[in-house]
């Protein structure tokens, strides 16, 4: 890594990786404020959506999809990999690595990501009459637009 970082750390990569960098901002932005523009006409889109391909009201039950979702993480190796990761890297950092100590590590991740799980569902029920207005979304989009216009144009300053 030592020696990568000081072949690619010259001014003209640095200058490459600054006008990919400003290209990104302004793509993004544009496709941000284009998400605003559609937010902010949702009668136009609706009748387009209308003539469109029926859904025929199919859903996938709640269940199911829960549990393809679980099943999913549950054998990804890139999952697997990345916890025992954690809790093994778990070892280096307390003074007793017993099995104990592992099994209360493992079971307080366990529990914090079953209540964060539990915290975002109630808030995204409860969230959701307010923040699934167009306006709302049409108006976030349109901030994050300007957000990356600004950055943008920050580093459009930092290159002159």
């Amino acid at each position: 890594m030592t020696g990568a970082g000081a072949l690619l750390n010259t001014p003209r990569v640095r200058q490459i990786l600054a006008v990919v960098s400003f290209l990104l901002l302004l793509f993004l932005a544009g496709m941000f404020a284009l998400g605003a523009w559609r937010a902010a006409h949702p009668l136009r889109d609706q009748m387009s959506a209308e003539s469109g391909p029926s859904n025929d009201g199919k859903r996938m039950p709640g269940r199911r999809g829960y549990l393809l979702g679980l099943t999913l993480a549950l054998t990804s190796p890139w999952n697997l990999g990345f916890w025992l990761a954690v809790v093994g890297g778990q070892q280096s950092v307390t003074r007793d690595p017993s099995f104990e100590n592992s099994l209360a590590f493992a079971s307080a991740v366990v529990l914090g990501a079953v209540v964060w799980t539990l915290v975002f569902s109630v808030a995204l029920k409860h969230g959701g009459k307010f923040f699934a207005r167009p306006a709302w979304q049409a108006a976030t989009q349109a901030i994050t637009s300007l957000l990356m216009l600004f950055f943008a144009g920050k580093l459009l300053l930092a290159l002159g």
